[in-house]
């Protein structure tokens, strides 16, 4: 015990003396131009450009669907960090020629992007795009978190169907008789198959097969690898609601005021049930019960097993909207221009809603919010248990579709070699890579892609969903920088004293600059130059294109800190003890704020005050316009990780083996949690939860409020690096 007690004592020496010229637990953040720089982030792309997003507080963020930010007027965006919590998005289309996608905390705009014609098409979102059709002919796919055009196919007509997505295959009708089959990459076509009629329903695939009816009054089943018909099922009328799959049951609203039951595998009629008129609502399955509504101003409840009714419901007009079944509620809209919530087993009435115009989309539910759409061009998001509305989106024309996305999964590494993809509601582990050394540098999220460095000298790229690597790039040394994402450009230093610019897409070089020293700095992109500080005590500003040097600083000491940039000042620590405020544009020095000690975490500026920790044990805030200090915090230890906020509060670990929670106002303690070794990693918030990491090896999950513990996970050795949290389709 004597011994292993040396050598831990021996390795915090060894770390100390090594923080000296490194700067531990980044941001993971990309963040845009003006706004991402602003907030002391840095630029990425990554597929998001959004829009402003407020948090319930006076900080104001600019973020994009997979944990970008984005500024207004500018394309750069970086990586989803601790920095902001963010719960969602919304996209929906419109009888205006739009599709959107807004905040679903805030309904603020994140993107939108106008095709030639109405939008019918609810929008699908898989590997980070957004696919829909629009009765301009064409089939669009857009970069979910930028909005911007990816693909477009042409049908020879309007394409009013919902497309599905499966197995990187894109599958939708259209108005000229054809079901088509395009590869999601690409938009190239793979297959076609052409029916007797119109295509307006949406088809659905499950077990190798497309199911999609007709306005020639057949449902067809087609192989998915090929388009080849299976079989047929010919009902009294066509098809106009989509179709939906059960285990071996298909189930089918038909003009002919029949739902059917279909054998999947053999198209063999299992039952039917008469209802009073046509069925436009695609059915909803939940305990072996299907709902659905009718025109004769119904919302049915039947027995999937027999087909007969154990309950209906009745509105005072048509119901065109599908049902969304959560927990033991049902919503779903009515002609009549109400929402509707009832209960499942009963069919009871437990609130509605009215609004200005007759409600036929299909709601959605997600974080105990209830979005739905209305004919008088409104985008709702009412609370699920109460109904109450809580904010409104307006457009130019009825919101027909939505679509969400919402928290899922957290990534984050782990000196035991691992970089670990967990639930982060649960901690439950989903996959994990083993990289050839420790990984210390922070995950960054761009659209579909995950990128990390590591202490092997590589730089990686997965896919965020499945796991799998797309490429990697090799340095010369060990990556402890944060990746910085602009469009299709990827920033980052080395500790062979080298700043990379590589393509997003393919991990090939563009360009790369050397400096007289380690980069551990993680860069900023702001204004389409890039800034970051080298051990060789200089402070750079690069041009984003070329890698070409506009200015640089001379500092006292190294330069380890990650930069930060707010209203046109940047702001970085150095080993000289000194937080410096710069020009961005010119690199003047505007003033500087000396503390007792080196500066290694990354300032944050808010609110006309500048957050930062210093290895003097202190958090201090100073003014940003002149540096005068606010109020300083002091803690047991060092505090190297880069801070954390949200609303009030700013979040921040030490040496101490604390994580603290302090009110960004007054200074005060509002709450801190003990780990079992020193937090030198960054925290992100997401949903009210922090998630962190130890040197203890724990990654750990508490509520936001009280430092409370939720669960923690164990891994095989130190966590350095932040967890950044996904948003899952």
């Amino acid at each position: 015990m004597l011994f292993l007690g040396m050598i831990r004592h021996i390795f915090y020496i060894f770390l100390f003396l090594f923080s000296w010229w490194l700067t531990v637990g980044s941001s993971s953040l990309i963040i845009n131009n003006d706004t991402a720089a602003e907030h002391g982030i840095i630029s990425i792309q990554g597929g998001m450009h959004s829009s402003k997003s407020v948090l319930k507080t006076s900080l104001s963020r600019s973020y994009n669907s997979k944990g970008k930010f984005r500024s207004e007027n500018n394309s750069a965006t970086i990586p989803i960090n601790s920095y902001d919590s963010f719960e969602g998005q919304v996209v929906f289309s419109s009888y205006d020629k739009n599709i959107y996608c807004v905040n679903l905390t805030t309904g603020e705009d994140v993107w939108k992007f106008k095709t030639g014609g109405w939008i019918y098409s609810t929008p699908a979102i898989s590997e980070g795009k957004v696919v829909f059709g629009s009765s301009d002919h064409y089939l669009y796919c857009l970069d979910f978190g930028s909005g911007e055009k990816l693909w477009k196919f042409q049908a020879d007509d309007w394409v009013y169907s919902s497309p599905a997505v499966e197995e990187g295959k894109v599958i939708f009708g259209s108005k000229d008789k054809f079901v088509y089959c395009l590869d999601l990459k690409t938009g190239q076509k793979l297959w076609e198959f052409e029916t007797g009629g119109w295509v307006y329903s949406s088809p659905v695939v499950s077990s190798g097969m497309v199911f999609v009816s007709s306005k020639d009054k057949n449902l067809y089943s087609l192989d998915l690898a090929t388009g080849k018909l299976l079989w047929t099922f010919k009902s009294g009328d066509w098809a106009h609601s989509s179709l939906a799959v059960e285990g071996d049951k298909l189930l089918m609203g038909s003009r002919d005021n029949n739902l059917y039951c279909i054998d999947i595998h053999s198209g063999r009629q299992l039952w039917k049930f008469q209802a009073g008129g046509w069925i436009y609502s695609t059915p909803e399955v939940k305990d072996e019960k299907v709902i659905f509504g009718c025109k004769d101003n119904y919302l049915y409840c039947v027995d999937i097993n027999t087909g007969l009714e154990i309950w209906k419901f009745q509105t005072l007009g048509w119901i065109w909207s599908s049902p969304t079944i959560n927990n033991e509620q049902v919503y779903f809209g009515s002609r009549d221009k109400f929402m509707y919530c009832l209960n499942i087993n009963s069919g009871e009435i437990i609130w509605k809603v009215s609004t200005e115009g007759w409600v036929r989309s299909k709601p959605r539910v997600a974080h105990g919010k209830l979005f739905f759409g209305s004919a008088d061009n409104n985008l709702y998001c009412a609370d699920e248990k109460t109904g109450n509305i809580l904010w409104f989106k307006e457009t130019r024309g009825e919101v027909a579709s939505i679509a969400l996305v919402v928290y899922d999964k957290m990534f984050f590494g782990s000196w035991d070699n691992n970089l670990y993809c967990v639930d982060k509601n649960s901690g439950k582990l989903l996959w994990q890579f083993k990289a050839g050394d420790a990984i210390t540098s922070n995950p960054v999220i761009s659209g579909d892609k995950l990128l990390f460095g590591s202490k092997d000298g590589n730089l990686y790229c997965f896919d965020v969903t499945f796991g799998q690597m797309q490429w990697k790039y090799k340095a010369n040394d060990w990556i402890h920088s944060i990746p910085a994402i602009s469009g299709s450009n990827v920033v980052f230093g080395s500790v062979d004293q080298n700043l990379y610019c590589i393509d997003l897409n393919t991990g090939f070089e563009n360009w790369r600059v050397e400096t007289g020293g380690a980069v551990y700095s993680s860069p900023v992109i702001y204004d389409n130059r890039v800034y970051f500080g080298s051990n060789d005590s200089t402070f750079y500003c690069v041009s984003l294109s070329s890698g070409e040097k506009i200015w640089t600083y001379k500092a006292n000491g190294w330069i380890s800190s990650n930069p930060s940039i707010k209203e046109g000042k940047l702001l970085f620590g150095s080993k000289d003890k000194n937080l410096y405020c710069l020009e961005a544009g010119t690199g003047e020095l505007v003033w500087k704020y000396k503390t007792n000690h080196a500066i290694w975490a990354r300032p944050v500026a808010t609110d006309n005050v500048v957050l930062f920790g210093s290895a003097d044990h202190h958090l201090y805030c100073v003014g940003l316009e002149d540096g005068n200090q606010v109020w300083n915090f002091k803690t047991g230890g060092i505090i190297s990780s880069d801070l954390t906020i949200y609303e009030r509060k700013v979040l921040f670990g030490s040496w101490d083996d604390h994580i603290y929670c302090v009110d960004i106002l007054t200074g005060n303690e509002l709450w801190k949690f003990k780990t079992g070794d020193k937090v030198i990693a960054q925290s992100t918030v997401a949903e009210e939860r922090v998630f962190f990491g130890s040197l203890d090896g724990f990654i750990y999950s508490l509520k936001i409020q009280n430092g409370r513990e939720v669960w923690k996970f164990k891994t095989g050795s130190w966590i350095w690096s932040a967890p950044v949290v996904l948003i899952e389709y």
